[in-house]
């Protein structure tokens, strides 16, 4: 009887043992995964279900490759475990920076072909017009607000559209000049 209570409580050591270890492997994993960003979490995720899918098709269509099925429907969990987490706001967002970013650079292009016998006055207005999509710029970057997607993109072309007339350079208001501009055009 004793024997068997030692045999017994040596089991129950090993489990105790073995259990720790599996924790602290846990842990430290756990650790190293919480410094990763949650958009890289769901693609781990999205990858470990589409292996799990892999095994499962594997069961059920034995004569297919599990190997090709396995990367298939891994990469395939990877993307899209990542463009869940991304979700449509993110794609509205990363659209609408684009659309700014040319704006701002056809802006630019304008500014640094105009003739030197330009008005002051039209300078003044496309540079004004480059600030304010250079400003659009940075807050839709920080501002992830779920705004529709085409009220950056209407200003953007109102703001071109109002500098050319049948591609001739028109002025609509005066607008103040900036001490940078050389700076900006120089790069």
């Amino acid at each position: 009887m004793r024997q068997r209570l030692q045999s017994a409580l040596g089991g129950l050591q090993a489990v105790a043992t073995q259990t720790s270890k599996v924790l602290e492997r846990f842990s430290a994993t756990a650790e190293r995964l919480s410094l990763k960003n949650s958009s890289t979490l769901f693609g781990c995720f999205g990858g470990l279900f589409g292996l799990l899918l892999a095994y499962g098709t594997n069961i059920v269509w034995p004569g297919g490759s599990f190997t090709v099925l396995s990367v298939l429907f891994s990469g395939i969990g990877i993307v899209g475990g990542v463009l869940f987490h991304r979700g449509n706001r993110r794609f509205r967002l990363e659209r609408r920076v684009e659309e700014n970013r040319l704006a701002v650079q056809e802006v630019l292009e304008r500014i640094k072909s105009l003739p030197k016998n330009t008005p002051n006055e039209v300078r003044d207005e496309l540079w004004s017009a480059y600030r304010l999509l250079t400003a659009g710029l940075t807050s839709e970057t920080v501002n992830l607000s779920d705004r529709p997607l085409n009220t950056r993109g209407n200003i953007s072309k109102r703001l071109l559209a109002a500098h050319t007339v049948d591609g001739e350079l028109i002025s609509s208001q005066e607008g103040a000049s900036s001490q940078s501009d050389s700076d900006i055009l120089s790069k």
